[in-house]
């Protein structure tokens, strides 16, 4: 099984997560020839503990970028009834319909493009792909939180710096949003004094609005690689998650554990296609969303 690695470790972990749909064949990684400086490769953790990953190379090579320019051609000349043969003839799959649970592999020899984002599509792989992961997460070092009393604690992932650009599609998530979130832990648990911590992409600009909470903890990208702010939201016993892929990824794995944890609903203000529930796993509790 041959996957395009690229984005952030959010989207990267799908991308993996969706090789594992096929455990006859090994898995080959290719990586994004240009990435964004604050979206490098992020796997190299996972696959010292992934047994099936069997390449790591580059999408760099000319052929290889020439091929991925004549396949995008029936979707960007509107001619999809040519994708198919378009495909065969480039040995490059593109992902057809994105948040979909029925996505799958259309030919173990082409390269697979897409973000392959549906919780049922994770869930499917999990027996293979759930342990490689959960073993990547106990190497990581966690001392930063070793203080932190989980069952006291609410931890808040909250997306700001990257959106800015978007935030008329993307969008972001409001203060309201997470106040209403942290009601409902509140409400459900009958506890009314939590600890917030929060972990962020943009320190700054939390601390400044500070989101008329009384948070007790910021922690940002200085002070933690994305590995480190996984796993601290996945040993979250009480998780309020962002609009984002890293985020979906550490409500997921808190929830295996037991944790509750809230999502936003709708995922994005005005995204051009239908995402429907494909970050809605069960047992999640979805927050009506408002966005700033």
């Amino acid at each position: 099984m041959k996957i395009g690695i690229n984005g952030g470790l959010g989207n990267q972990l799908f991308q993996v997560s969706f090789a594992h749909l096929e455990m006859d064949s090994k898995i080959e990684l290719y990586l994004d020839s240009a990435p964004r400086s604050d979206r490098p490769f992020e796997l190299k953790e996972f696959s010292n503990f992934c047994g099936h990953i069997s390449k790591i190379e580059s999408m760099g090579n000319r052929f290889v970028t020439f091929r991925i320019k004549f396949m995008r051609l029936p979707k960007k000349l509107k001619l999809y009834f040519l994708s198919d043969f378009f495909s065969n003839f480039s040995k490059i799959t593109l992902e057809k319909l994105p948040f979909s649970s029925k996505t799958g592999i259309a030919n173990e020899e082409n390269l697979h493009l897409g973000y392959f984002q549906h919780w049922a599509l994770v869930e499917k792989n999990w027996i293979h792909f759930g342990p490689e992961l959960q073993s990547t997460l106990a190497n990581i070092n966690g001392t930063a939180w070793a203080d932190i009393d989980f069952s006291s604690t609410i931890v808040i992932h909250v997306r700001q710096g990257d959106l800015i650009n978007v935030k008329n599609t993307m969008g972001i998530l409001s203060s309201e949003y997470y106040k209403k979130a942290v009601s409902l832990i509140q409400e459900e648990t009958g506890i009314k004094e939590f600890k917030l911590v929060v972990v962020t992409d943009d320190k700054e600009r939390v601390a400044q609005l500070n989101y008329d909470l009384a948070i007790s903890r910021i922690y940002g990208p200085d002070e933690m690689t994305a590995w480190e702010t996984l796993k601290l939201m996945s040993e979250s016993r009480y998780l309020v998650c962002a609009n984002s892929t890293l985020s979906w990824w550490g409500s997921y794995l808190s929830a295996k554990n037991e944790g509750f944890v809230a999502l936003p609903n709708p995922w994005f203000k005005n995204w051009h296609e239908n995402v429907g529930e494909a970050f809605l796993f069960p047992g999640s509790n979805p927050i009506e969303s408002s966005f700033s």
